[in-house]
């Protein structure tokens, strides 16, 4: 049935996105801040304890990114 596909890929009215925390914008300005000194993401280490900013834990695990490499045969 293609209809449940169509249906299913229509985007979320934007009063139903998730928000972020205060926690996770804080640290997003941190981060901002620290581009625009120049400083590259890979190299600054735990970014949660270099900014003294604690991100809470999600209230729903995320979905896998490849949900068919469990299933996939090495060749």
């Amino acid at each position: 049935p293609s209809d449940w596909l169509a249906e299913w890929s229509k985007p979320l009215p934007e009063s139903q996105w998730a928000k972020p925390s205060a926690a996770v914008n804080e640290l997003s300005e941190h981060l901002r801040a620290a581009y625009q000194r120049g400083e590259k993401f890979i190299e600054m280490g735990d970014i949660e304890k270099r900014f003294g900013v604690a991100v809470p834990t999600a209230s729903q695990q995320a979905y896998p990114t490849f949900p068919f490499r469990a299933n996939a045969r090495l060749a």
